[in-house]
């Protein structure tokens, strides 16, 4: 089992899973997942549906072919990203997928996991409808990842963040997408 505290050996970063610190900090979730904070600059993406699960009967662990299914899906969604980021799309840069134990999200179970840069931002989402600028630079990232051979499956200004001190658009979320 890797704890949140052994990630900061793992990735040489300094990672905080102290409650009392504030982390790790439920921040949002989408259709796929809940994302929490690990420190200042990274974040875990844990499956809704496995959080859901638990969180649903907390007497009992979800079986071995529940997590390893999950723990496929956020591998694949990290390769896709980890893809997506060497090719230079703007994409939060992926760490890896570790089994953790978060002591806010069903504390003391393993939690499958992908950690990746934390993007400080708004999500697209709340991004007002008559601000064209913003989507017409989403839809240009996505026209050019799709030149790229990436198919993407969820798509819209819901999966991307936008920091507007930095002037700068992320991609976020590739559950969905594939490679050619």
């Amino acid at each position: 089992m890797t704890t949140v505290e052994q990630l900061g050996d793992i990735l040489d970063i300094e990672v905080f899973s102290d409650i009392r610190d504030g982390y790790p900090k439920y921040l949002d979730e989408g259709g796929s997942g809940r994302v929490y904070s690990l420190s200042d600059s990274l974040v875990i993406k844990v499956p809704s549906a496995f959080v859901y699960s638990i969180v649903a009967d907390l007497r009992s662990h979800p079986s071995p072919y529940y997590i390893e299914n999950n723990l496929r899906r956020l591998i694949y969604e990290f390769e896709i990203q980890k893809r997506l980021h060497e090719e230079g799309f703007p994409v939060p840069k992926p760490e890896g997928v570790f089994n953790c134990s978060i002591p806010t999200a069903c504390s003391g179970w393993l939690i499958p996991g992908m950690i990746m840069e934390r993007l400080y931002g708004i999500n697209g989402r709340y991004i007002q409808d008559d601000d064209k600028r913003i989507k017409n630079r989403y839809k240009a990232e996505i026209k050019k990842a799709k030149d790229l051979g990436f198919s993407t499956g969820d798509i819209g200004s819901h999966n991307c963040m936008y920091s507007e001190e930095l002037d700068k658009l992320w991609l976020i979320d590739f559950g969905l997408w594939s490679k050619r």
